[in-house]
């Protein structure tokens, strides 16, 4: 990773496979790799089967610049994930400040799990989204 690797698909994978997300000491180097690529990355991953794999993407998506395919398949993770994860989904949303989120999280904020991510993911949303920025 220090040599700025182009093969962010095979370190995301290694990192799904072996990497401890709670006390992680590679990833901030993984997400030091260039933006895009990585973010293609995630793009292929977040709709995968594995927890670990949709946690990683979301993160990445988290940290790379807005955009429509990024704002609708964050959307599609907090409608379609498994309640312990979503709140992965609802930060970047939250994170990269996509608009209109009420009517996706209004529903979460009466969920204790999801109450404080999504009150904040709703605070830091524009009121007109990406396509007005």
């Amino acid at each position: 990773m220090e040599l700025k690797t182009a093969h962010t698909t095979e370190l995301f994978d290694f990192l799904v496979k072996y990497e401890e997300f709670g006390d992680a000491h590679m990833i901030p180097y993984f997400f030091g790799l260039n933006r895009e690529r990585l973010q293609q990355t995630a793009y292929k991953r977040i709709g995968g089967k594995n927890e670990r794999e949709k946690i990683l993407a979301a993160q990445i998506l988290a940290i790379t610049t807005p955009n429509v395919n990024t704002e609708q398949l964050l959307k599609q993770a907090v409608k379609d994930w498994d309640i312990k994860i979503k709140g992965y989904a609802v930060y970047a949303l939250g994170r990269l400040r996509f608009g209109n989120l009420l009517e996706l999280l209004e529903r979460l904020v009466n969920i204790p799990t999801t109450r404080g991510i999504s009150l904040a993911s709703l605070a830091n949303s524009q009121l007109n989204g990406i396509a007005n920025t």
